[in-house]
């Protein structure tokens, strides 16, 4: 049996986003980032569903929908949020592939 991780561009059920705030390494241009994270989730709504990581997540939904993004692929989650990195590879395992 082969034990591999999926590359980025394999079939997948969703996205984790981990959001950029205050304390990650965004926090000198948060008011340039956050637009373009909200394309991103925008953009992959559209197809997927999009698991938000952020500490704080009550102005997200407004923010969210006001950019047009499809609200019942996204699911918001301030309690896993604990990194100061925005990469949410370095966090954890998320899939391997058993062939």
């Amino acid at each position: 049996m082969n034990i591999r991780f999926p590359a980025e561009w394999e079939p997948q059920d969703g996205i984790l986003l981990p959001w950029p705030h205050p304390a990650t390494d965004w926090a000198d241009i948060l008011d340039l980032a956050e637009p373009v994270f909200i394309e991103i989730a925008r953009q992959a709504s559209r197809f997927e569903k999009v698991i938000i990581i952020a500490p704080e997540t009550a102005a997200l939904p407004e923010k969210l929908a006001g950019a047009g993004v499809r609200l019942e692929n996204i699911r918001l989650v301030g309690e896993l949020s604990r990194s100061r990195d925005a990469v949410i590879r370095g966090m954890a395992l998320l899939a391997e592939i058993r062939d």
